[in-house]
C-alpha cells in the first residue's frame, strides 16, 4: 500500500484518518481484526509508536476496541446525534457548578486537532486557559480554552475564583455559539489528578469550537466527572419546562 504524506500535518493523525476512512468504506468489517503495529508500520512507513498513536485515536473514538493479548478489532463508528440545544453557551450546563479556578494560562501551539477545529495551521500559536469547576469543595470539571490569539491582557493571575460568566467576560467571549460533541471516556492520566480520580474512570468529554460574530474564536474542550454530572437535554424551541 502506498500513502503519501502531507507535509506540516503529523503522521500519526494522517494514518489515524485515513484508517477511519477505510473503515467507513468497509475495507474492515465490523469485528475485523486489523493488521498489528508492525505491519501496519511496514505499509505506512512509520515507526510503531506512531501507529500505536494512531491507533488510540481509533480507541477513543469507538471506531476500534483493543482486546488484550488478541490484538484490534473493528468496533464500528459512534453513532452521532444531532442534539439541539437553544441556549447560549456561558449558561449550558455549567452554572450549576459552583465557582471556577483558574489553574494556568500561557502560550501553547495548536495540535492537528485543534488546529483543524479552528482552521489553522498545525502548531499556530494559540493562549490556552484552563480551568476547574468545584461543587461543595468537590472537583467537578476540567475546562480549556484554546484562542487563536497571541495572548490576553489583563486576565488574572493562576489561582484565582471566579463564576463561569466572570471568565467569559475576561476572555472576551460574549454572545457565543458553540457547536460540541460529547462522548463518554476513560479519565486520562493528565485529568485524573486534578479531579481525584483514578486514571480510566468514567468521564463525559465535551469538545467543539466557539463561535463568535460568524468567527471561530476559540476551542474549547471540557471534562466532567462522570460519577457527579448528569446532563438534560430538551430538543425543540417550544418544549415545555
Amino acid at each position: 500500500m502506498a500513502f503519501t504524506f502531507t507535509e506540516g500535518i503529523p503522521y500519526y493523525y494522517q494514518v489515524r484518518e485515513h484508517l477511519r476512512e477505510r473503515i467507513l468504506k468497509g475495507e474492515f468489517e465490523i469485528g475485523e481484526r486489523l493488521p498489528g503495529e508492525h505491519e501496519l508500520a511496514q505499509a505506512y512507513g512509520v515507526s510503531r509508536p506512531t501507529i500505536r498513536q494512531a491507533i488510540q485515536g481509533l480507541v477513543e473514538t469507538g471506531h476500534v476496541t483493543k482486546v488484550k493479548g488478541k490484538g484490534t478489532f473493528v468496533h464500528g463508528p459512534l453513532v452521532v446525534d444531532d442534539a439541539q440545544v437553544f441556549t447560549v453557551f456561558s449558561d449550558m450546563t455549567i452554572e450549576g457548578l459552583g465557582r471556577s479556578r483558574l489553574l494556568s494560562w500561557g502560550g501553547s501551539r495548536a495540535s492537528a486537532e485543534v488546529a483543524e477545529a479552528l482552521g489553522l495551521r498545525t502548531g499556530t500559536e494559540l493562549f490556552e486557559v484552563r480551568v476547574r469547576y468545584v461543587s461543595r469543595g468537590e472537583p467537578i470539571a476540567l475546562r480549556t480554552f484554546a484562542l487563536p490569539l497571541p495572548g490576553l491582557p489583563g486576565i488574572a493571575e493562576p489561582g484565582r475564583d471566579m463564576t463561569p460568566a466572570q471568565l467569559m467576560a475576561e476572555l472576551g467571549l460574549h454572545d457565543v455559539q458553540a457547536i460540541q460533541t460529547f462522548q463518554a471516556k476513560g479519565c486520562p492520566a493528565a485529568d485524573a489528578k486534578l479531579l481525584r480520580l483514578p486514571v480510566g474512570a468514567p468521564v463525559i468529554v465535551w469538545q467543539g469550537v466557539l463561535y463568535q460574530a460568524g468567527r471561530r474564536a476559540a476551542h474549547v474542550r471540557t471534562v466532567f466527572r462522570g460519577d457527579r454530572v448528569s446532563f438534560l437535554i430538551r430538543q425543540g424551541r417550544d418544549f415545555p419546562l
